[in-house]
């Protein structure tokens, strides 16, 4: 179903490079392979800083029950939604890679530091006012990237009526190198516990799917 804080932000980042043919529409180019015009755009993807939060669990809870370290709860819910971008976008003719922290230095965390949360519990998106405009452009510039697709939030909602279910929203926000928002969402996926690594990679992956499609969408309708 869709709708349209633990550890320290996640250091792993990765670029995905969006691409799509655009067939040319004069008659002499049709059949040739040249008249296909490939228009890719890369998002830099990162997960805003202490992004976990629930209704009823702490980092301690969630770490006992899943094995995760409880100083990498943050980092392990947002590599999870990134690993699954990676393998999501292989099939859809996009392509992910993986850009190394230390690539764009300090300017990573100083931005992160910069990025506000509006709204509550599972409705809340990010706002980057407080975000200095040059540093965001130096950290796209740095990661070779066009647009910043930001993990705003992963919210735990857990229920006991009518049956015991976590919901696990994972709410986000695409934006350009201006600050711009183009697109925000939230999607979730279920769960009976706190769930591993493993466990979440398989669970999540539908609703994944839901962000990639509407950020691809929302792309291939800029260049129309």
């Amino acid at each position: 179903m869709r709708k349209k804080t633990f550890a320290k932000g996640s250091l792993l980042m990765m670029t995905m490079l969006v691409s799509s043919n655009m067939m040319a529409g004069t008659p002499e180019l049709e059949g040739n392979a040249t008249s296909n015009a490939v228009k890719a755009h890369r998002v830099l993807v990162i997960g805003a800083q202490d992004n976990v939060k629930s209704n009823y669990f702490v980092t301690d809870m969630l770490a006992e029950d899943t094995q995760i370290n409880p100083d990498s709860v943050c980092y392990i819910y947002n590599k999870v939604i990134e690993d699954n971008l990676a393998q999501l976008a292989l099939k859809s003719k996009a392509n992910f890679t993986y850009v190394d922290g230390n690539a764009i230095q300090g300017t990573y965390h100083d931005i992160l530091e910069d990025i506000k949360t509006t709204g509550e519990g599972e409705n809340q998106s990010s706002d980057l006012t407080f975000v200095n405009a040059t540093q965001l452009r130096s950290m796209l510039d740095q990661a070779g990237a066009d647009y910043l697709l930001l993990l705003d939030n992963h919210y735990l909602k857990y229920q006991e009526e009518p049956f015991k279910t976590i919901f696990h929203y994972v709410n986000y926000s695409l934006y350009d190198g201006n600050k711009k928002k183009l697109a925000q969402g939230s999607n979730y996926f279920t769960s009976i516990n706190p769930q591993s690594e493993q466990q979440m990679l398989k669970t999540s992956r539908k609703s994944t799917a839901k962000m990639l499609d509407d950020v691809e969408s929302t792309l291939t309708a800029m260049r129309k």
